[in-house]
């Protein structure tokens, strides 16, 4: 198979700041994504420890933001949504 594609897309709403993580591959398969962002529940590889998104969904909820899985046909794309904070460092 050939190496899959991850593309990162960021743009400005009202308010926050809306970040899409994409790849190609196979998705996420229907019965994982209810508990997708629970430790030691999300790993779709052989060998994972299902801790990366509960690890990234806290980190991302500390900064007072959430992240979700979006519906799509192809692979899987993340959406994080964080505040906007004026006058922080870009």
């Amino acid at each position: 198979d050939p190496p899959g594609k991850v593309s990162i897309e960021a743009r400005a709403a009202p308010g926050r700041v809306m970040i899409d993580v994409t790849d190609t591959g196979p998705g996420i398969p229907p019965h994982l994504r209810a508990g997708l962002f629970e430790a030691f529940h999300g790993s779709t590889r052989a060998g994972g420890t299902g801790l990366g998104l509960a690890i990234a969904a806290d980190l991302v909820r500390a900064h007072g933001g959430s992240v979700n899985l979006v519906d799509v046909v192809r692979g899987a794309t993340f959406r994080i949504v964080l505040p906007e904070h004026p006058g922080a460092p870009a």
